[in-house]
C-alpha cells in the first residue's frame, strides 16, 4: 500500500524536477556564426562532403535538372496529366521565370552550394591543425565545386542572349536560317 501512494509521488517529483524548456538547437547542422568566427577541423570537412552532396541536390526529382534537360532536349517527356506544364511550357513556350517547371527551380540550389562554398573559403583561413597542403587541396576542390554549379546555372539559362529573339518570345520563334553554333 505505501509503495501504490509513493510511486505517485515519486513521479509528480521528477516531472516536476525535468527540463524546463523542450528547445533543442538543431544537431545536424553547426551554427553558422560558430562555424565562420572559430571553425573547427571536423567542421570544415564537414562542409566539404556536404558541398559534394548539395551538387547532387535536386538532379533527379521529377522537376529536377536532369528531367528538365532532357524535356527541352527533346530527349524525354513527362506526361504528367496533372501538371501539363512539362508538355505546355517546356515545349510550346514561353517559359515563365517563376514557375517550378524550369524557371526558379534550379537556382536555389546551385547558389545554396555556392554560398557554402565561399562560407567554406572565408572559415579555412582561420581553422587551425589543418596543414597548407590540405588547405590548397580543399580551395581546389571548393573551386571546382563552385566552377560546376555555376556551370548548372549558365546550362539552363541563354547566355549569351540570343540577339535573334526577344525576351518572353517561344523557341519556336527562333529563325534556323543562317545560325551557326
Amino acid at each position: 500500500m505505501n509503495a501504490t501512494r509513493r510511486l505517485p509521488a515519486c513521479l509528480g517529483l521528477v516531472v516536476l524536477t525535468a527540463c524546463t524548456t523542450l528547445d533543442v538547437g538543431n544537431l545536424n547542422s553547426p551554427n553558422l556564426e560558430d562555424f565562420v568566427n572559430n571553425p573547427s577541423r571536423s567542421q570544415v570537412m564537414s562542409v566539404a562532403s556536404g558541398l559534394l552532396i548539395g551538387t547532387r541536390a535536386g538532379i533527379e526529382a521529377q522537376n529536377g535538372y536532369v528531367s528538365l534537360l532532357g524535356i527541352l532536349g527533346r530527349e524525354s517527356y513527362n506526361f504528367d496529366p496533372a501538371d501539363p506544364r512539362f508538355v505546355t511550357e517546356m515545349l510550346v513556350g514561353p517559359l515563365d521565370g517563376g514557375s517550378p517547371a524550369f524557371g526558379g527551380n534550379l537556382w536555389a540550389n546551385p547558389y545554396r552550394n555556392i554560398r557554402n562554398a565561399n562560407l567554406e573559403l572565408a572559415a579555412l583561413t582561420k581553422v587551425p591543425l589543418v596543414t597548407d597542403a590540405e588547405k590548397e587541396a580543399i580551395r581546389g576542390f571548393t573551386a571546382t565545386i563552385q566552377a560546376r554549379d555555376y556551370l548548372q546555372v549558365i546550362n539552363t539559362r541563354e547566355w549569351p542572349p540570343s540577339p535573334h529573339r526577344s525576351p518572353g518570345a517561344p523557341w519556336s520563334a527562333l529563325p534556323t536560317q543562317g545560325l551557326r553554333c
